[in-house]
């Protein structure tokens, strides 16, 4: 499947290293977080619930929550506020 189709279907982003987002701390800024799992591998999305990033696996563009498959970081005002593992 290509990028596009990936992006608006969902699937797999590539390999997000568990010991980098181990890494990732509460308040750290979305460049910081950027800097430590690169950006090839995430989605940036939006919902009610405010800004969050799909790391490694996303949903598709038509879904307004993460994958299960993904890990996922939870933002507010710009630094993380949360961040979960995958749970599928």
């Amino acid at each position: 499947m290509n990028q596009l189709n990936i992006l608006e279907k969902g699937g797999s982003l590539g390999h997000i290293s568990s010991s980098a987002f181990s890494k990732i701390e509460i308040g750290m800024t979305k460049d910081q977080v950027e800097s430590l799992i690169g950006s090839n591998n995430i989605v940036k999305k939006q919902n009610e619930a405010g800004d969050f990033w799909e790391c490694g696996y996303t949903s598709g563009l038509t879904e307004t929550g993460p994958s299960p498959k993904a890990y996922v970081i939870w933002f507010k005002a710009n630094k993380v506020e949360t961040k979960r593992k995958p749970i599928k």
